[in-house]
């Protein structure tokens, strides 16, 4: 889904392990540059999906390795969140369940105590 980015493709298949040479990179703590291989207008819409989101590095590597797909860090008690919500449980093709997080910024306006969500295949 990345692959518009500079090296993102030989950096997935393994043709190139330097990730410096991936065209993303964070500037500052609150600036990601990212370099394309062609003009691609939609690129912006790309963003707004769940796998472009940030992650807490430092959380991620204290549960395991960065390209970990069965990492720690998604677990409850784990898992950071910039979100009203956090994640209570999750039972694997049964449900998960995340509750009002304290921390978040605006947790005064959030009405909502607990939500649970249910597979459906």
């Amino acid at each position: 889904m990345l692959y518009y980015l500079v090296g993102a493709e030989d950096y997935h298949q393994e043709k190139i392990k330097d990730f410096s040479k991936v065209g993303v990179q964070a500037i500052d703590d609150f600036t990601l540059q990212v370099t394309l291989n062609n003009p691609t207008p939609f690129f912006l819409g790309l963003l707004s999906h769940y796998s472009t989101w940030p992650v807490h590095k430092d959380t991620v590597l204290k549960h395991g390795t960065i390209d970990d797909r069965n990492g720690q860090w998604t677990r409850p008690g784990n898992f950071v969140c910039n979100g009203p919500f956090q994640l209570k449980s999750w039972e694997l093709n049964n449900k998960i369940v995340v509750e009002k997080s304290p921390t978040y910024w605006d947790a005064n306006t959030v009405s909502l105590n607990e939500m649970h969500f249910y597979p459906v295949q």
